[in-house]
Parts: C-alpha cells; sequence; structure tokens
C-alpha cells in the first residue's frame, strides 16, 4: 500500500460544500488502486466531513516540543519568509489595506505558540506517516512550506500542481528550497494542428489576450447571487454597518478617485523606442507570493532592471488594466520618479507593447507565453515559471549580478517559430484545464469528474517516485 499525505489549505470551509465530496471521493478512488491518502487539515472547518484526515490546530504542545529556531536551523528555512507568502493574503492588514501595501508590520506575525506547536506537529506527523509521497495545490499557507522543508531533509518527493500556463496545470518536484522540475506525465496534450490554429489565431486576430477561461473555469464566476442591500443592513448591528460603509467607501476612493489621479503620471505609449518591458505583478497572488519571495517589493526590482538597462535603453513599465488599483498612488509616484523607466496607461495594448519591444522581463507571468509566441526573448526572475524550461529563447536570472548581463543576452536575442513550437506541444502535453480549487467544485457531479481525472494523474505520478527519490 502506498501512502501519500495531502495538507488542505486552512481557509476553505463548510460553506464549500462539494470540496469535501470531491476530497472524500479521490481517497476511495485511489484505494482502489492501492494508495491510501490522508488529509492534513490545519484548521476545524473540514474536520468533521473528510474521512481521512489528521488534524493538526496548533493549540497542542507536543512532548519535548523544540522552538522555533530548531525547526529554522535544523531545515534551512525562514519562517518569516514563509509567513509572508501566507500573511500576503490573509492577513487582517492586508484585507484592511485592500492588499496595496507590499510589507507586512510585526503585529502581524503574533501567533508565535501557535506556530511553534505546528511546526512540532507536522514533523512529528511526517515521521510517523512515512509517505510515499506528498502532494500539494498552489496554496500559500505556510504549512505547506515547512512540509516541503522537512520532505527536502528525509528525501520525500514534495509535488505541487501548479496553474501557471494559461491556466492549465502542471505537477512540479521540488529538487531543493527553490528549483524544481515538471513531471514528465502525458496529462492532456493538444494536437499539432490545433497547436498551429492556436498560434496563428492569437498572431492575426484582435483578442487582448492568448488565451481565454474555459467555460468549465468561468462558470463558478457565473452565479448570480440575490443581494437584498437593505435586509443585509437591518439585519446586521450598527458597527459591522459602519464597517461595511467604510469598506465601500474606501473602495470607491481607490478604484474610482485614486486611478484618475495616477492617470497624471502615465507616458503616452512610444512604439519606436528602443525598450525592454516590464509588467506589474499582483504581489498577493499566489503565484508571485509563492514564488517571487525576494521580488516581493517590486519597486526595488524595477529599479535594479533600469540600472542594467543597456545605452539608450528605456524600461516600459505598466499596471495590470485588471488590478491596477492595488498599487497604491504612493507606489506610482516611486516608480515614476526611477530614471529610465517610463510608466505607461494600464489599457494599453499588451500586444502592441510586445510587438514593438526587444524583450520583456517578468517574475512568473502568463505575459512570458505571450512574448514566445508573438516572436520575442523572454527573462524571468523566478525559478517557477511557464517558459525557462522548454524554450530557448527563455532565460532565467536569479542572481541579481548577472542582470546586465542577462539583459545584454536578451535584446540580442531572435526568437525561432520552430522553437516556440516545440515549447507550446511540450507544454501542452504536460498540463491540463483541471483545477483544484475549492470554490472551482460546482456540484457533486463535477467534483466526481474532477477526482476521477486527478487519481488519474495521481496514478501516473506514483509511477515516478523511485526515479524522484533515488
Amino acid at each position: 500500500m502506498y501512502k501519500v499525505l495531502i495538507p488542505i489549505n486552512k481557509s476553505v470551509g463548510i460553506e464549500l460544500p462539494y470540496f469535501s465530496h470531491f476530497l472524500n471521493h479521490l481517497h476511495d478512488l485511489l484505494l482502489k488502486d492501492n494508495i491510501k491518502i490522508t488529509y492534513l487539515l490545519f484548521s476545524k472547518r473540514l474536520k468533521h466531513k473528510i474521512t481521512s484526515k489528521i488534524v493538526i490546530i496548533g493549540n497542542d504542545e507536543v512532548n519535548g516540543q523544540k522552538p522555533i529556531k530548531f525547526f529554522e536551523n535544523k531545515y534551512a528555512f525562514s519562517l518569516r519568509e514563509f509567513l509572508y507568502t501566507d500573511l500576503l493574503q490573509t492577513s487582517p492588514f492586508i484585507t484592511r489595506t485592500r492588499g496595496q501595501n507590499w510589507y507586512l508590520p510585526d503585529s502581524e506575525f503574533m501567533k508565535v505558540d501557535e506556530y511553534c506547536s505546528k511546526l512540532n506537529q507536522i514533523e512529528k506527523v511526517i515521521q510517523e506517516q512515512n509517505p510515499d509521497f506528498i502532494f500539494s495545490d498552489q496554496t500559500t499557507d505556510f504549512e505547506f512550506n515547512f512540509i516541503k522543508q522537512v520532505c527536502l531533509k528525509r528525501n520525500i518527493p514534495f509535488i505541487r500542481y501548479i496553474a501557471n500556463f494559461m491556466n492549465r496545470g502542471n505537477f512540479i518536484h521540488y529538487l531543493d528550497s527553490v528549483n524544481v522540475e515538471t513531471l514528465n506525465i502525458e496529462l492532456e496534450p493538444m494536437r499539432q494542428d490545433k497547436i498551429e490554429i492556436f498560434l496563428n489565431n492569437y498572431k492575426n486576430d484582435n483578442r487582448p489576450y492568448i488565451y481565454n477561461m474555459s467555460k468549465a473555469n468561468l462558470k463558478q464566476y457565473k452565479v448570480q447571487r440575490q443581494r437584498n442591500i437593505f435586509r443585509k443592513l437591518t439585519n446586521k448591528p450598527i458597527h459591522e454597518n459602519i464597517k461595511l460603509v467604510t469598506y465601500k467607501v474606501k473602495e470607491f476612493y481607490i478604484r474610482k478617485i485614486q486611478n484618475e489621479i495616477k492617470k497624471l503620471f502615465y507616458n503616452r505609449f512610444i512604439p519606436n523606442q528602443d525598450y525592454i518591458y516590464y509588467g506589474l505583478h499582483l504581489t498577493t497572488e499566489s503565484h508571485v507570493g509563492l514564488n517571487s519571495f525576494p521580488y516581493l517589493n517590486q519597486i526595488n526590482l524595477i529599479e535594479s532592471i533600469s540600472r542594467a538597462l543597456p545605452f539608450r535603453y528605456k524600461l516600459y513599465v505598466k499596471l495590470h488594466p485588471w488590478w491596477g488599483h492595488r498599487i497604491d498612488l504612493k507606489s506610482v509616484r516611486k516608480i515614476k520618479k526611477i530614471p529610465s523607466v517610463v510608466l505607461i496607461p494600464p489599457k494599453t495594448s499588451i500586444k502592441k507593447i510586445i510587438l514593438h519591444s526587444k524583450g520583456i522581463i517578468t517574475l512568473n507571468a502568463t505575459t512570458g507565453i505571450e512574448a514566445l509566441v508573438l516572436g520575442k526573448p523572454v527573462l524571468a526572475m523566478t525559478p517557477i515559471n511557464a517558459y525557462t524550461e522548454n524554450h530557448p529563447n527563455a532565460y532565467l536570472c536569479t542572481d541579481p549580478y548577472q542582470l546586465p548581463r542577462k539583459i545584454s543576452k536578451l535584446v540580442n536575442t531572435e526568437v525561432e517559430d520552430k522553437n516556440t513550437f516545440n515549447y507550446l506541444e511540450k507544454r501542452f502535453r504536460n498540463t491540463s484545464e483541471l483545477r483544484l480549487e475549492a470554490d472551482r467544485m460546482l456540484s457533486v457531479e463535477d467534483a466526481e469528474k474532477k477526482a476521477t481525472k486527478l487519481a488519474s494523474y495521481l496514478n501516473k505520478v506514483n509511477g515516478l517516485v523511485p526515479d524522484l527519490t533515488k
């Protein structure tokens, strides 16, 4: 019997009823294939809904409990780093400031006893269970990242499923704390003729982005919720209504007034200029928080790039058109002041920006895929991305000292169509439209269908485990 541990996002609760059905059905399916799944729960939210679980709450001391610094030394990590990844999505401070801050005050790191207890319990469970591998989605909880460090120390494969290729997911295996390899297993390959159609459609039509979310992935956003605002207000105490009104006022200021003020800092897009493009990422988004830790303050990264630009080059920077409001006015002012940086309007066509550029620099955005398809080279700043592993004209820079040399290589690169076609073929072969977020389980039938698909994938992953532990 093979043993697999699967940690579950501690924020998911019973308000998403089909997720627990998905997990239980996945357990039953894999048990038939001689694979025993145990779920690790880090809150009581799903305790009575999951059949095969270990609950780690963080309120019980382990016999001989060790301090946090013991684990940081033994497993070579910083708990603060992992907490940053977690709290950037979940902390009260981020909620109050509408995600506009790229830092967290010390007051957000106060649950020391809970953190310490969880580290002790997690280590104990992994030692006792001794799983064949641990499987995780892209959840940013600090517990997941600590589990990864324990796995690396004990030579237990830590496998993540991340959706970083045009909304499609793939399985990655951690080689060390940072570097990964994509597991070479066939998931949902695309025929060559369809890849050619896909390429030509994006290059030649007027679509602003390289992909549209599939109907399956959009469906949960189309659920219409009937809301009676008057009833909502009258059913709440006064202090709750004050909080709601305050929230709405702040949201109006951020989305409307502040966005209008930002327009004063934008420059007109000039295509006939030697430039490299960098698009600002959403810091609280899981791909960025999980995989881009050194660059969570992107202003510092933009300044470093500006100092490394080739002579007479500019760095064009743009806020994302969907969440530009999450970048505050103070940050916009700082970016505007950096020499050789040109802040262009968020609604400027990304295709036009890429086509006239000499290349793009990104953390791990879909823009990198768009650039390669449009014949422009890419420089990625984070090891976990969707391009550098499979495309010879996509480069990786994890050493800031190498940034000037990498940029020089970037602007002198010609992207060959055959390399891009081979890249897409590999990526489509090893990725799937399956998404594992709890809110994407839309019904019992949908949950069972997705569990069946994931079970088939995990069987393939299990077949690779002996090679991963060598």
